[in-house]
């Protein structure tokens, strides 16, 4: 009853007149069928309540009863409207939030990452980022199941990924793959050198060893068999195992040209910025990229705002313009290049090797120079080679 008076709306009627009157305006009112309630009478004075829409019958009925009401409280739906138009800018900021509200609690505020041990967060939240799964995302534009199977194949190193979410929390679960540990190998081989040199020690675990200490072998020559004999003569396989160490040599050459390319800056730097608010570019620079050659740096942080994640990402790029110059290069610059290209050569070919000395030998051309380096190194040399059966 009550939600019903509500939404007609309800008028409270204060009438003030003689006895006779008010008997006579009660009277009336109950002849014309007029609905109300919450009547009461006091000190000459008649308050009662009815319809909002029932209002206007009261005037003639007071006018034969000569009395005057007093409508002294307005309630119901009706009267909100009225004064919700009369102040528009409240109703339309109302809307606006509501509607603010609504279209937030369907985006990604904030991220937690789980499981990680080799893998940093950040890593995990840079592959998220690239298949759109960021703070301020929306969630009906994410297929969370696409997205974690698309950031296990920029994750090399992670078992599974799932992403879950709960309101507008992002949980990304992850499980890193652990490296199986390596099975005894049981099948027969030999053990024969890697490379050429000269055998220093030999210590066998399983096998028999063919060459001693101190012999030269050859590039794929048998160290140890694994064929063993037995004491009634017979022979059987096994998985040659033995520790072999031996002196080798590695002649390594690189090449430092006379005249080289350089790279000079011409300008000053030109940075730009632009803000990312829900993936809406935003930029807050107007300069354009130059023209011609350029170095460019960029990167990007997102905005924290009261310790959490917001939807704003701050990128920023600089460019550098830059010409190509040559460059005649003096001795000792094309002797520390040619020296420079010799290490990385050794780093990456003498891997696992003790160089024990070296010698280098130069050969100046009219290009540049040329030098050789002959290394002396101690290394391990047996590699198995399986025994096919036929």
């Amino acid at each position: 009853m009550r939600v019903s008076r509500w939404i007609d709306g309800t008028v409270t009627v204060s009438v003030a007149a003689a006895p006779e009157k008010l008997h006579r305006f009660l009277s009336l009112i109950a002849r014309a069928g007029l609905p109300v309630w919450d009547i009461r009478r006091r000190e000459g004075r008649l308050w009662f309540s009815l319809s909002a829409r029932e209002a206007a019958r009261l005037r003639p009925l007071a006018r034969r009863s000569r009395v005057r009401p007093h409508f002294c409280r307005k309630e119901g739906l009706p009267f909100c409207r009225k004064w919700a138009l009369r102040r528009q800018g409240l109703l339309w900021g109302a809307l606006a939030g509501w509607a603010l509200v609504a279209w937030l609690s369907g985006c990604i505020w904030q991220i937690r990452v789980t499981g990680c041990q080799g893998l940093s967060e950040n890593q995990v939240l840079a592959a998220a980022r690239e298949e759109g799964v960021f703070p301020g995302c929306r969630l009906s534009q994410v297929d969370l199941d696409s997205a974690a199977r698309a950031m296990q194949t920029r994750l090399p190193k992670a078992g599974w990924i799932t992403v879950n979410t709960q309101g507008c929390l992002a949980e990304i679960c992850l499980s890193e793959r652990t490296e199986p540990q390596p099975a005894q190998e049981e099948t027969p081989c030999n053990l024969v050198a890697e490379c050429s040199g000269v055998i220093e020690s030999i210590s066998v675990l399983e096998g028999v060893a063919v060459v001693p200490a101190g012999s030269v072998v050859e590039k794929g020559q048998l160290l140890v068999s694994g064929v063993q004999q037995n004491r009634d003569g017979s022979f059987h396989l096994v998985h040659a195992r033995a520790i072999i160490q031996a002196r080798t040599r590695y002649t390594l050459a690189a090449q430092a040209p006379a005249q080289t390319q350089e790279l000079r800056y011409t300008g000053e730097k030109t940075e730009r910025a632009r803000l990312l608010f829900f993936s809406f570019p935003i930029p807050l620079t107007l300069r354009a990229v130059p023209q011609g050659w350029y170095v460019r740096r960029s990167g990007g942080q997102s905005v924290p705002l009261l310790q959490g994640d917001t939807p704003l990402f701050l990128q920023w790029e600089q460019y550098r313009p830059v010409e190509r110059v040559q460059k005649e290069q003096s001795r000792q610059e094309m002797e520390a290049q040619a020296e420079n290209r010799l290490l990385l050569q050794a780093l990456r070919e003498l891997d696992g090797c003790t160089v024990l000395g070296s010698q280098s030998a130069d050969t100046w051309t009219q290009t540049g120079l040329i030098r050789e380096k002959v290394y002396e190194c101690r290394q391990k040399i047996g590699v198995e080679q399986e025994i096919l059966l036929h």
